[in-house]
């Protein structure tokens, strides 16, 4: 478990807004884990490591519910720290992209 600087940076705008002040809120943006329930469209991942962005943190749970479509299988043998600074660097490009490609449209 760590805590990332999108964390830290969610904590102050918690902290300045004073009707955030009663939400509840876990940090851990970025996840590695292993999928142990499963929906419909998701059956292919139970029990696949994989890695999501969490745009609403909660990754420092224990347990995290997240859509397929936000998962992305990695390999075994790579180390967790590893896929979790890719996975913020890349969603990071992949999401300013989306958003270039949208605003061409």
């Amino acid at each position: 478990t760590t805590i990332s600087t999108r964390d830290c940076l969610e904590r102050i705008r918690r902290d300045k807004d004073v009707n955030l002040h009663s939400d509840s809120w876990v940090p851990g943006h970025e996840i590695v884990g292993r999928v142990v329930r499963v929906g419909g469209k998701s059956r292919f991942l139970k029990n696949r490591r994989v890695a999501a962005l969490l745009p609403a943190g909660g990754g420092c749970s224990r347990h995290v519910r997240c859509h397929v479509d936000n998962l992305i299988a990695v390999p075994e043998h790579a180390r967790s720290q590893d896929i979790v600074y890719l996975l913020s660097t890349y969603l990071t490009a992949y999401q300013c992209l989306e958003q270039s490609v949208e605003a061409d449209q």
